[in-house]
Order: structure tokens, then C-alpha cells, then sequence
């Protein structure tokens, strides 16, 4: 079993790749950010916050499982009343009780992710599928393209679909996805979250 160490430099390194992903982190700074992340706060191993510039980033990890939260809670403090100044805000638990989950993020910039699908990045494999977000324009241009009038007609992506988390995608995103394949070129592919 790896070392409690070894396991929370795995889940800052992608967290770090998925900021990178969304566009708040340069790729080429991967091992400065993940330097200056682990030096982010010394008093406390669980807790980070880290400036990526014009955006923080808030990482909060819980050794139990996530359930519901009080007011008074040690969660509640860490959020603050900074929540709505801060842009990223991760919380990383063992275990995740959906429904109180999903519940509690509704509305804010808060992401919950089970320990587990932060200790491997999910796009850093070579057979790894390449995911493109496209702009509203963008949008408007494929349904054009391809003679679609309303986007329910696309492909469905769930909102809570690992890909869609690690770009933190919001219902009615487009995705334009490119598969590796063996025999053929790259094909676009679409799917819109939902």
C-alpha cells in the first residue's frame, strides 16, 4: 500500500493537470505549481490554498466520508465567507455520499471528488481520447455543420461523467472529442453535457 505521502502528491498532480485542462495553469510550470501547492500551508497537511494568478485554488482533504454538513462544521470553516471570492474550490473524500453531495454544490464553485478518481489522471494516458471544449460559437458552428437544429440532438455526456468533472463542464457544454485510432485518422466526435 503506498504511503499517505505519496498518495496526496498524486492527487495535487492531477489537480494541477485538471487546472491546467480548464486553462488557469501553463503545463510548462507543472512541477513549480506543485512545489509551491505543498508549500501553500505548513500548519495543516489537508488544507491548501494557492494563488493561480487572477484565480485561487482551495483544496480541502477529508479522511472520512463526506455526508452532510453542519453549520459548525470544520468544512464550513475552511469554505468561510471567502467562498464566493475564491474560483476553485476542491474537496477530495474516501468516500462521498452522493446526495449530500450534490446537494451541498449546487449552485457554488465547490467540486467534490472521491480520493480515488484524483489518484490517476484520467487524460495522460496514451489511449486517452483528447476533450475540447468549444465556446458558444464554436457550438453554433458544428450545429450548423452538421445540420442540427436543437443541441438535445447530440450525443449526452452526464454532468457527473469523470470528464466532465475534470473540466468541471455545466450543462449544455459541447465537447468535441478526438479518439486515437490505429487504421484511421482522428475523427471529431461530439457529446454535450447534460
Amino acid at each position: 500500500m503506498e504511503s499517505e505521502k505519496v498518495l496526496k502528491l498524486k492527487i495535487i498532480n492531477t489537480i494541477i493537470s485538471m487546472m491546467e485542462a480548464r486553462g488557469y495553469l501553463k503545463k510548462k510550470d507543472r512541477s513549480t505549481n506543485i512545489k509551491k501547492i505543498l508549500e501553500s500551508n505548513k500548519k495543516n497537511d489537508k488544507e491548501y490554498i494557492f494563488n493561480m494568478g487572477s484565480k485561487y485554488l482551495r483544496i480541502k482533504m477529508i479522511d472520512g466520508q463526506f455526508e452532510a454538513i453542519s453549520k459548525n462544521s470544520e468544512l464550513i470553516n475552511f469554505i468561510g465567507l471567502d467562498e464566493k471570492k475564491t474560483d476553485v474550490i476542491i474537496i477530495v473524500a474516501k468516500e462521498i455520499s452522493n446526495l449530500s453531495a450534490n446537494k451541498f454544490v449546487m449552485g457554488t464553485n465547490i467540486e467534490i471528488f472521491k480520493e480515488e478518481r484524483l489518484l490517476y489522471d484520467i487524460l495522460e494516458s496514451p489511449y486517452a481520447s483528447k476533450f475540447f471544449i468549444l465556446s458558444e460559437e464554436e457550438k453554433k458552428k458544428v450545429m450548423k455543420e452538421y445540420n442540427i437544429d436543437d443541441e438535445k440532438k447530440f450525443p449526452c455526456m452526464l454532468v457527473d461523467d469523470p470528464v466532465s468533472k475534470y473540466f468541471n463542464a455545466k450543462p449544455g457544454t459541447l465537447f468535441r472529442i478526438l479518439r486515437p485510432s490505429k487504421e484511421t485518422i482522428e475523427a471529431p466526435y461530439y457529446r454535450i453535457v447534460v
